[in-house]
């Protein structure tokens, strides 16, 4: 069957590969794709064929109810979807939508550790694991783990982030599932709102320079969990209810 939509798809190949940190390393990949709005980078915008999404974010095609920057270390692939089509997931702008696709639990045992630095004095630790609890199968569980440090090439500009996701998965039979997953981000950052304007152009400052009070620092919490029950009724057709 055809999709009659314009999607396009990031997979975890392509993030693998770049070593993407934040979500706007993975829609770089999209057309028609470029970051908005950001709150001083604590959240998460785009703009979609000229639309702004706001903070709409969505994972595994349900409405995130929290504005705030995802992490990567949970996500399997971004999907995009463009256009009008968009709003079969609710009031959304009809540029379209950037939807997040989270790693599963697995039935075969699965561990990774990586270790990252770069620029700036980047530090990144993602840790990944996965397999069955009990012998049938039937109880599945993943666990995502990440510690980022990183400066800025703005001045005071830091960000040190600790982000954990464990998720279960209860196979009650052949057709039927019933997920739950758990994020935490503890993130201690400065918030950057850039440099202003002067008329009709960007003053003219050094690229580096950070106009805020330099003490001032945000600290924020994020909890949430997340209930799906899916029943398959064939190969074509599935319901999906969550609770979040």
């Amino acid at each position: 069957m055809i999709t009659p939509a314009s999607v396009q798809v990031v997979p975890q190949a392509v993030l693998e590969d770049q070593q993407a940190i934040q979500i706007e390393d993975a829609v770089k990949n999209v057309s028609g794709v470029s970051p908005g709005f950001s709150f001083g980078g604590m959240s998460q915008s785009f703009m979609v064929r000229g639309f702004e999404t706001g903070f709409a974010s969505f994972r595994d095609g349900f409405r995130f109810p929290l504005a705030t920057k995802f992490s990567l270390a949970n996500i399997a692939r971004v999907e995009v979807l463009k256009g009008a089509t968009a709003n079969l997931y609710g009031r959304i702008e009809p540029g379209g939508m950037v939807n997040l696709v989270t790693k599963r639990p697995q039935t075969e045992r699965y561990y990774a550790l990586n270790q990252q630095f770069g620029s700036y004095g980047q530090f990144q630790t993602l840790a990944d694991a996965t397999g069955a609890i009990n012998k049938s199968g039937t109880l599945l569980y993943r666990l995502n783990f990440e510690y980022l440090n990183q400066n800025s090439f703005r001045d005071f500009g830091f960000t040190d982030r600790i982000f954990v996701a464990p998720s279960v998965t209860w196979k009650i039979a052949p057709s039927t599932q019933f997920d739950v997953d758990f994020t935490y981000k503890d993130l201690e950052t400065r918030e950057d709102f850039g440099i202003v304007a002067l008329g009709n152009r960007p003053a003219k400052l050094p690229r580096s320079r950070f106009l805020d009070e330099p003490a001032d620092k945000t600290h924020e919490n994020i909890y949430n969990t997340a209930a799906t029950l899916t029943h398959a009724f064939n190969d074509d057709w599935r319901a999906r209810a969550r609770f979040s």
